[in-house]
C-alpha cells in the first residue's frame, strides 16, 4: 500500500487483516481474517507514527463502526479468483496500473488486460490485488 505506484491507487483496494493477534497485535486479533475496501491512507513515512489504512469491512465486528483505520503492516491484499474481476497490479513493469481478469487459465495463472492501454498480460493471482469503484464511505459504485 505505501509503494509510490500503488499509492494512489488505495482507494478501492481489496485487503485482509493478518497477523493481528498477540502482544504486538491489533485490536487483540478480532477483526483477524475480516476483509474490507481501503478508503484512504495516511503514510506517515517515519518509523515513529505507524501508517494507516482506513478500511471499511464487509463484516464489521462491530456494525455501528464499519471504518477502522487499520495499521498497514496489518494489511494483506485480497488476490483476484475469477474472471471480470478489477485488479490492481502489483509487479513488474506495469505496476501500479488497474486490470481486468480476461481468464482464469489455472490456479497459478491468469490473464489480464490493462484498462487504460489495453496490454495483454499473463500473470500469477498473488501479484493482483482486487480493486472495487467505490464512493467515499466505501459503497460499491455501479459500472
Amino acid at each position: 500500500l505505501l509503494e509510490p505506484e500503488i499509492a494512489d491507487k488505495v482507494h478501492g483496494i481489496l485487503v485482509e487483516v493478518k497477523g493481528s493477534f498477540g502482544g504486538s497485535g491489533w485490536h487483540n486479533g478480532d477483526c483477524e481474517g475480516k476483509q474490507g475496501v481501503v478508503l484512504s491512507l495516511l503514510n506517515t513515512t517515519n518509523d515513529t507514527f505507524e501508517s494507516t489504512a482506513r478500511v471499511r469491512f464487509d463484516d464489521p465486528v462491530d456494525v455501528l463502526t464499519p471504518i477502522l483505520a487499520v495499521p498497514v503492516q496489518f494489511l494483506s491484499p485480497v488476490h483476484p479468483e475469477k474472471q471480470g474481476e478489477d485488479v490492481v497490479i502489483l509487479a513488474g513493469t506495469s505496476k501500479g496500473s488497474l486490470a481486468r481478469v480476461e481468464a482464469v487459465e489455472s490456479r497459478n495463472a491468469m490473464v489480464i488486460i490493462t484498462l487504460v492501454n489495453f496490454l495483454v498480460i499473463d500473470s500469477a493471482p498473488e501479484l493482483l490485488v482486487r480493486f472495487l469503484q467505490v464512493d467515499e464511505v466505501g459503497n460499491k459504485k455501479s459500472r
